[in-house]
């Protein structure tokens, strides 16, 4: 039962997570919507395709715990380029769009 409870609340938070980073990535560009998006994408599933064979290299040719260390310098280096490009993540929290341009960039994702 914790089990169950621990994965529940672990992809609650995942989702979440998932979704605040999603819309400050489309927040943060000038790019329209739609081509952010599949950028955003395609970085997000080719890291997950390269990760776990990657992953299983590095333990067999380094050591076991070799992937535990790449993945705790990739998380220092993402915070690293957030806390160095806050000028570019600024506009994530300023105001927002107006409606009518909103909507066309949505109208234009749909098309």
């Amino acid at each position: 039962m914790a089990l169950v409870i621990a994965v529940v609340v672990g992809g609650l938070i995942l989702g979440v997570l998932n979704t605040v980073l999603t819309e400050s990535v489309m927040e943060a560009t000038d790019l329209p919507r739609a081509v952010a998006s599949s950028s955003y994408s395609a970085v997000r599933f080719i890291g997950g395709a390269v990760a776990p064979p990657l992953a299983t290299i590095l333990a067999d040719t380094v050591a076991a715990s070799t992937p535990y260390f790449v993945a705790g310098a990739a998380v220092l280096a993402a915070t690293l380029i957030s806390v160095l490009g806050v000028r570019a993540l600024a506009r994530v929290n300023g105001e927002r769009e107006p409606a009518v341009i909103e909507a066309q960039a949505i109208a234009l994702g749909d098309a």
